[in-house]
């Protein structure tokens, strides 16, 4: 597991030793045909013969408008030498990850539209700025350099263990034609009203009655960009980028294991832990917290570039350069991750001032820590303008004073962590990592620990009387706690690694190892999507389609719907949230984001909180009911297959209505899904 080293430091190779690249080839292959055959290779050929159009764009995408971009940006803005190529493949994900949303909003600050053509140019810029010669050398020397690179048994197993999680994490989504859970909805509107207007947009129409757009947007930017190269349709583009991010945030373990500890052995193993052992991060499409997921991918580069431009001898335009690319797309992309990311830096930089507590390295890291914030915030003042006029900020405001305690209460809580967050034996390794580092005074390894703490606190701060509780929950910190924790249970296996190098043995050991990790989790990694999460169903599609072709253009609906968020909001829990998007008719529930977004309707969440507050209490075939009904012009109800599996007084008691069919006419009814028309009251 040695990384590629300089030509000029290499050793006179054993005949063993000039074999191993292919020998690791052969691996690499060996672990994909051990993947295909776990899913059931016949199954495996079928599903991608079936699906090689997407597949091909996905890939494409992958190589052309993620990889290449950000390998460019880390070439020209990075000093030679400080990464190795491995180092620099994992952070390429990274950055490629942070720039579609920077670029959109740039866009959009000049009031230009983005296309496919802008994609197409996109990558082709990114591809040149990949190959382009360096200043002071020539294109002959720049092809030269081109061919002698080559990639190491190290860079192999990386390869493979990527494409493995890839195809696990794209199997595990084969039956789905949206993503799951209630964030997928809002997630695809936004990915196609970025389609509809060539990029960052104000009106939510015609999908709902919302006319700002303040939601962080990383995710969809990426998928968008997804959509307008390869030519997918939101729904698919929202379901594959999902995928290929979690398999980013396996990457970024090896990154944050390999950095802080220096030994490619520790990056190795972390990365196979967190990709074919742990249940997070691949348990996340259950959720679609996607959101989340590409904000953590950019705050671990973030993390690394921080330090590293931190730590470097001299002030360097590039590092602060790299780090500001890094700090503008967190910014766009998660806001509560980028209050992880102040804490993980602000501890970042006082362990550094505790190592050399001097005047100048207190300057130095001012200067440096000043250089990227101000950066930072001018390339993304146009969109912070933005935030600080729309109703997040009274939302923050409402936490910092107190009046959401209620909702604070239920969620400033610590989740128990294991096992379904960090699994058992990784925290058992993990103690005896941190003891480890304690006992090397390997201080940068220890920083994970520290970190850990901050992000925990976050979600606590009444602890410390801190007037912030609820901004941040506990789940949310309990769902990414596997990105300091893993790295920490991979540096004792990657020391014993380390110690017995020379034993070929102990490497066959490993190698066995990680193809028994690929047989073991390929089963239950495919099939991760829990149905219980699934709100759109084969059935909810069928109805869709009969809605588009019977009902009127300006029909309403009323769906099942449950409180959430402390009782503040209602939020959709069926199929029936999908009706807008698919059909182009309304509902009586907006998407999620009609919580933090501004209203044509200024009552608009007082009125929707009211009628599902009202039918809690009121029978629909009552006469209060049905008035309740027409005055919120309803004209059908929609029930799909997913009501009653959430045990919530606000899902409508559809029985009493069949008892009732002078006013409730049943006009649709199938596998599960029954719609009600409401006829006008005499």
């Amino acid at each position: 597991m040695q990384i590629e080293s300089h030509p000029s430091t290499q050793a006179k190779q054993s005949g063993w030793q000039r074999y191993q690249p292919y020998l690791t080839i052969a691996s690499a292959v060996l672990a994909i045909i051990l993947a295909l055959f776990s899913f059931g290779f016949g199954r495996s050929i079928n599903w991608l013969a079936l699906n090689l159009t997407p597949i091909v764009g996905v890939s494409s995408f992958l190589l052309f408008v993620m990889l290449i971009p950000g390998w460019a940006a880390i070439r020209w803005l990075s000093p030679a030498q400080l990464l190795s190529r491995s180092e620099r493949w994992a952070l390429s994900w990274c950055v490629g990850i942070a720039l579609p949303p920077i670029s959109l909003n740039l866009f959009a600050l000049v009031g230009l539209a983005i296309n496919r053509w802008v994609i197409f140019g996109y990558a082709l810029i990114g591809l040149l700025a990949a190959i382009w010669p360096a200043p002071r050398s020539t294109w002959t020397m720049r092809l030269n350099q081109l061919k002698t690179i080559r990639i190491s048994g190290h860079g192999w197993l990386l390869l493979s263990i990527a494409l493995v999680s890839l195809l696990q994490r794209m199997l595990a989504v084969r039956n789905l034609s949206v993503a799951q859970w209630n964030d997928a909805y809002h997630h695809t509107l936004i990915t196609q009203l970025f389609l509809n207007n060539g990029g960052i947009f104000e009106t939510w129409q015609p999908y709902a009655a919302l006319n700002t757009f303040s939601y962080h947007y990383g995710f969809h930017a990426n998928s968008a960009f997804l959509a307008w190269w390869s030519q997918l349709a939101a729904t698919t583009s929202v379901l594959y980028t999902g995928q290929l991010h979690g398999v980013a945030t396996t990457i970024m373990a090896y990154m944050l294991g390999r950095r802080l500890s220096g030994r490619p052995s520790v990056g190795m193993i972390a990365f196979a832990l967190t990709s074919f052992y742990n249940l997070m991060p691949a348990f996340y499409v259950n959720w679609s917290r996607f959101t989340q997921l590409t904000g953590q991918i950019i705050l671990v580069g973030l993390v690394v570039v921080w330090f590293m431009a931190l730590e470097y001898p001299r002030f360097s335009w590039k590092l602060l350069g790299l780090a500001t690319i890094l700090t503008t797309g967190l910014l766009l992309t998660h806001y509560l991750v980028t209050l992880f990311a102040v804490v993980m830096v602000a501890m970042l930089i006082l362990a550094l001032l505790a190592l050399r507590p001097t005047f100048e390295q207190l300057k130095q890291l001012s200067l440096r820590a000043s250089v990227i914030t101000i950066a930072s915030a001018l390339i993304a003042a146009p969109w912070l303008y933005t935030i600080i006029q729309s109703k997040l900020t009274a939302i923050a405001r409402n936490y910092v004073t107190g009046y959401s305690s209620g909702y604070a209460a239920t969620v400033a809580t610590l989740d128990q962590i294991v096992p379904t967050y960090i699994k058992a034996p990784i925290m058992l390794l993990a103690v005896i990592g941190i003891w480890l580092a304690f006992a090397q005074r390997a201080w940068r390894m220890l920083l994970l620990v520290v970190w850990s703490l901050g992000i925990e606190i976050l979600a606590v701060p009444y602890v410390f009387n801190l007037p912030i509780s609820g901004i941040i929950s506990g789940f949310a910190v309990s769902i990414m706690l596997y990105i300091p924790i893993i790295p920490l249970a991979a540096y004792p296996l990657g020391l014993l690694l380390d110690r017995f190098s020379s034993n070929w043995y102990l490497k066959g050991v490993a190698v066995v190892g990680l193809y028994g990790l690929i047989v073991w989790s390929t089963p239950w990694q495919t099939a991760i999507v829990n149905e219980q999460n699934r709100l759109l169903t084969s059935a909810d599609e069928q109805a869709m389609a009969w809605i588009r072709t019977t009902t009127e253009p300006d029909a309403r609906f009323l769906i099942n719907g449950l409180s959430s968020y402390g009782d503040a909001l209602i939020i959709a829990d069926d199929g029936g949230m999908w009706i807008p998007f698919l059909t182009g008719r309304q509902t009586t529930i907006p998407p999620l984001t009609y919580g933090s977004e501004k209203s044509s309707d200024p009552k608009l969440d007082r009125d929707v909180y009211m009628l599902y507050d009202a039918l809690r209490s009121t029978a629909l075939e009552s006469a209060e009911g049905i008035a309740l009904l027409q005055k919120n012009q309803v004209d059908y109800i929609y029930t799909g297959p997913h009501m009653g599996q959430n045990a919530q007084n606000t899902q409508l008691n559809i029985q009493a209505l069949r008892y009732r069919p002078e006013q409730f006419p049943i006009v649709y009814e199938r596998d599960g899904v029954v719609i009600f028309a409401v006829k006008a009251q005499q």
